[in-house]
This record gives C-alpha cells, sequence and structure tokens, in this order.
C-alpha cells in the first residue's frame, strides 16, 4: 500500500514538474520575443524619424504587443504626429 502510495506521489511530482518546466519556459520565450519586438520597433523609429523621435523612444517599454505590432507593420505608412500620440499613451497594457 505504501508503494502505491510513493509511486503515485512521484508520479504527481512529476507531472507538476513538468508542467511548471513547460510554463517557465514558455513564459520566458513570450517575454523574449516581446523585448526583441520592442527592440526592432525603437530601431525602425529610429531610422524613420531620427532624433526627433528619442523623447518618446523609452514609451514604447509601455506598449503592449498589440501596439507595437501595429506600428511596426504600418512603419511605412504611419507619420510622427501618429507615432508621439500612440507612444504618449499613458496606460501600461501588456
Amino acid at each position: 500500500m505504501f508503494e502505491r502510495f510513493a509511486k503515485a506521489l512521484d508520479e504527481n511530482m512529476r507531472e507538476n514538474y513538468e508542467k511548471g518546466l513547460h510554463e517557465g519556459l514558455e513564459k520566458g520565450l513570450q517575454e523574449g520575443l516581446y523585448e526583441g519586438e520592442k527592440k526592432v520597433l525603437k530601431n525602425l523609429l529610429l531610422k524613420k524619424f531620427g532624433k526627433k523621435i528619442t523623447p518618446y523612444i523609452d514609451n514604447i517599454d509601455k506598449l503592449n504587443i498589440e501596439t507595437i505590432e501595429y506600428i511596426t507593420e504600418n512603419i511605412f505608412g504611419i507619420n510622427y504626429e501618429e507615432t508621439v500620440e500612440i507612444l504618449n499613451r499613458k496606460k501600461k497594457e501588456k
């Protein structure tokens, strides 16, 4: 009886470990992708608008991934004023 209990406990611990490991890796991957998207957007905006965008560049860290993707995907059509308006949004949404 004790052996079955120990075996069940061991299986449960292994399942929980694997689940936690998978979730941790997934979260790390998502965070890494998010950081990469922010870096690419910063570089694109600096190339497009030059030094005049510099005061707003750190505001990219406050944007959610959808907004970052929107700006990146529309980099050729978005103008300076619209970009600054988006970057000045106060709400941080990840």
